[in-house]
């Protein structure tokens, strides 16, 4: 079941909905547009790691928002996520969500939001962005409106680049600023070892250390042959035609990134890079139990949180 396919749940605690961290297998910078964003090409897989949103709508007329952050018990064993402190102020997305939601749909009430957090901050995985995208649908519901999906895509590309993306919940090339959205087929269940180093970056810093006038010309057909060899299960194939323009940047930023890469390649992964503008990591598995045992040397090496986890399927077409 994709992303799309999944409805607000109503509990007794509120509307309940997965908000899926993402990987980007492509992320081409073409340059600088004139209103300050860079011009891409990604390819965005979304994952079975999710946070949690619930959202209750309040009795009374308020236009308050109130956000507590949870951290989430890590399963199996798993380290807990490393992160960065997640704001619960209007500086979260979730809140800015909601606040235009609100007035987009003429709402009285406020509401109180529950994040359930398991998606490392700072890390390149969209986990405030598909925070944003969830909220936006569980406050729908909660709320008891709805906008329909073009005006819901205008406020998600209103509050971040990531967000519409997120909000579609399917496997996509994204182009533009991330706004123009294509859905592509990928196959469900393509292991992952996804690694969070203890480094935080922000993407304002890593795109202002790219220097868009040495990136290497990219294959016009090489997305195509990407997105087909993941489609085919060809991992190997995949990876020699992985991409991501902003990872040199963020290794001088952070050796760290750096030194899990250097893992991946010893480790014997079919492919790995890093995702968004970091600093999480990921290598592709033939199978989870090639992930599991990956993990489990890299985790005895201390390189920071280590998750296994496998992409979210969809049942789009590409051409």
């Amino acid at each position: 079941m994709t992303r799309a396919a999944i409805k607000p749940r109503k509990t007794a605690r509120g509307w309940v909905l997965p908000a899926p961290a993402k990987l980007n297998f492509y992320l081409q910078v073409h340059g600088r547009r004139d209103d300050g964003f860079h011009e891409l090409t990604t390819l965005i897989a979304p994952l079975r790691l999710c946070d949690t949103i619930v959202v209750s709508a309040t009795d009374v007329a308020t236009a308050e928002i109130k956000l507590r952050v949870t951290p989430a018990l890590a399963p199996r064993g798993d380290a807990s996520p490393e992160h960065s402190p997640v704001p619960s102020d209007e500086r979260n997305l979730i809140v800015r969500a909601l606040r235009r939601l609100r007035e987009a749909a003429g709402v009285t009430r406020g509401a109180t939001v529950t994040l359930i957090k398991r998606i490392p901050s700072l890390a390149g995985m969209g986990g405030g962005s598909s925070d944003a995208a969830a909220a936006l649908r569980a406050g729908e519901a909660a709320w008891g409106v709805s906008l329909g999906q073009r005006k819901l895509h205008e406020l998600a590309s209103e509050i971040g680049s990531d967000v519409p993306v997120l909000l579609s919940g399917e496997p996509s090339v994204c182009r533009g600023r991330g706004e123009k959205i294509e859905p592509v087929h990928l196959p469900a269940g393509i292991p992952c070892v996804v690694v969070q180093p203890p480094a935080a970056l922000g993407a304002g810093q890593v795109y202002q250390s790219l220097d868009v006038t040495s990136l290497p010309r990219c294959s016009p057909e090489g997305l195509s042959e990407l997105v087909f060899a993941l489609r085919g299960g060809e991992l190997a194939a995949a990876g020699r035609l992985m991409l991501n323009h902003l990872q040199s940047p963020a290794e001088r930023l952070a050796p760290a990134v750096a030194a899990v890469a250097q893992a991946f390649t010893r480790a014997g992964v079919l492919a790995h890079q890093m995702t968004g503008s970091g600093a999480a990591y990921f290598g592709l598995c033939q199978s989870l139990r090639q992930a599991r045992c990956v993990a489990a040397k890299l985790r005895q090496q201390g390189l920071g949180w280590v998750n296994v986890t496998t992409t979210m399927g969809s049942s789009a077409s590409y051409s």
